[in-house]
């Protein structure tokens, strides 16, 4: 499940980083807007007959879906992740 949502996140952040909108991206690769948008919201993942022209569209490497970077945690779940640490070590 998290390799899933590495992959989403992944594809939102090259789609951001080519300045693409979702309906763009879907052109471009030849699926529907709702293929997209479930590929970003991790509820599926793009298929091999896609993965080319995908990879094509957003200008990246399939490596990228075979290993996802990390999902960057949000500046308050790192807080959040500081206290439990803090309140572990006063214990």
């Amino acid at each position: 499940l998290e390799h899933k949502a590495r992959i989403a996140y992944a594809i939102q952040a090259a789609r951001e980083a080519r300045n693409l909108s979702r309906p763009e991206l879907a052109r471009l690769v030849g699926v529907s807007r709702g293929a997209v948008n479930d590929w970003e919201n991790g509820s599926s993942l793009p298929s091999l007959m896609n993965l080319g022209a995908l990879c094509d569209a957003l200008q990246v490497d399939a490596d990228l879906f075979a290993h996802p970077p990390q999902i960057p945690e949000s500046p308050v779940t790192q807080y959040l992740l500081r206290a439990e640490v803090k309140d572990a070590d006063a214990v």
